[in-house]
């Protein structure tokens, strides 16, 4: 079958809802979110120091995929996304960063999936997905995952990401619906690099986990993070593929954490040790509710 049929038959199931348009401003955008068909039904958002996309229904005709989070690290200040889907050229870096982050079926930087006691069971690609703001200080969308199976269990998830201008980090608000009901362990992870060499450090007393990513080349590290109500937390571990932080969870109550990323390149953290110290200030200063 062409490829073009291909991502038509994925098109038809799924729900897509467009953006509303933001009041005029005379102030330049800090804040950006999209959806893109161009590349397969990506939805992509960005502020002025990093940028997030999650993979689209077309793009399962294509290979494997989940709903794990993407990472496109930034060294510029300006909104990227546009330009660098029209570019179609972004694994490489001209000067205002890239994307060489490696997502595949994991979950990236702050996906979840369901604890079964040894691994995670996971959903697929957004079913719908919601625009919720667009700039020019804030992007937020919302997206919704078809139920999957868990232990024996039907669980879906309703997904809010809010990106604040000038933080690296995403305000993740998730609901999941389970039948039956009772109480789910959830893992929100952060991929690991094969063969690792990076430094990780679980903070189980105040909630954090913190990943440097080993050096890749002229490319430099990327970081990642994830914090979390310190409360809530049953265990911070890793498998091989994953950090992670296991939380019970109630079954139609939302609940909040935090997941985002930096890089050393650009200019915010130059190694660990200011990867840490920012997400351990943050840690002090935000709320989850």
């Amino acid at each position: 079958m062409r490829k073009s049929s291909l991502v038509i038959l994925c098109l038809l199931a799924t729900t897509f809802t467009r953006a509303q348009p933001t009041q005029p401003t005379t102030q330049p955008a800090r804040a950006y979110a999209r959806y893109v068909p161009e590349a397969f039904d990506d939805v992509a958002w960005e502020n002025d120091r990093i940028a997030f996309r999650v993979y689209g229904p077309a793009l399962v005709c294509e290979q494997p995929t989940g709903s794990g989070i993407d990472v496109w690290v930034k060294s510029t200040r300006k909104l990227v996304i546009d330009r660098w889907y029209k570019a179609d050229n972004y694994a490489v870096d001209h000067g205002e960063g890239l994307d060489f982050y490696s997502v595949n079926v994991g979950r990236g930087c702050g996906g979840l999936g369901i604890w079964n006691g040894k691994s995670l069971d996971v959903s697929g690609v957004w079913k719908t997905y919601k625009i919720v703001e667009s700039g020019p200080n804030r992007a937020v969308i919302e997206l919704t995952y078809t139920p999957w199976e868990c232990a024996g269990r039907k669980v879906s998830e309703r997904r809010r990401i809010t990106l604040e201008a000038g933080s690296n980090l995403n305000r993740i608000e998730s609901t999941l619906d389970s039948d039956p009901s009772g109480e789910l362990t959830v893992g929100i992870g952060l991929n690991r690099r094969n063969g690792d060499g990076g430094q990780a450090i679980l903070d189980k007393n105040k909630g954090i986990v913190c990943y440097w990513q080993p050096p890749e080349g002229v490319n430099g590290s990327i970081a990642c993070g994830i914090l979390i109500d310190p409360t809530s937390v049953v265990r911070l571990t890793k498998t091989d593929a994953h950090y992670l932080a296991l939380i019970h969870v109630t079954p139609g109550k939302s609940f909040v954490y935090y997941a985002g990323a930096g890089w050393s390149k650009s200019g915010d953290f130059p190694n660990p040790g200011a990867w840490e110290k920012y997400l351990r200030e943050y840690a002090t200063n935000f709320e989850v509710k």
